[in-house]
């Protein structure tokens, strides 16, 4: 099973690296990567996110393609993505941290593919 840990310049990636070895203990193939493709082609995702909710969301937008491949993981390819901290908290549609911030992978949608 592949694990992609995805890496947006925000969050305290060594932090969930250390926490995923220890747990898996190298049952899993663990990368970190903002790489579109090995995104794709992971079999599970996890967005970690530390800071506030409009820095998270502008370093996701600053990758280019990253929200999309996001979206396209979960909503319609339907894979597990685990938000970890403000990765989680960015599944809303709004964020009111320092801004107003629209939120970049909606849990609305993804309830809505569920049914």
């Amino acid at each position: 099973m592949n694990v992609t840990i995805v890496d947006y310049n925000s969050g305290n990636i060594s932090s969930v690296i250390n926490s995923f070895k220890e747990v898996a203990k190298d049952k899993v193939n663990i990368e970190v990567t903002s790489d579109l493709n090995k995104i794709k082609s992971s079999d599970k995702v996890v967005l970690p996110g530390q800071g506030s909710f409009k820095s998270c969301v502008d370093a996701l937008n600053s990758i280019n393609g990253l929200v999309e491949t996001l979206n396209e993981f979960a909503i319609t390819n339907k894979k597990p993505l685990l938000g970890i901290c403000v990765g989680l908290q960015m599944f809303a549609d709004l964020g009111y941290e320092e801004t107003e911030t629209k939120g970049p992978v909606s849990y609305t949608h993804l309830r809505a593919h569920e049914t």
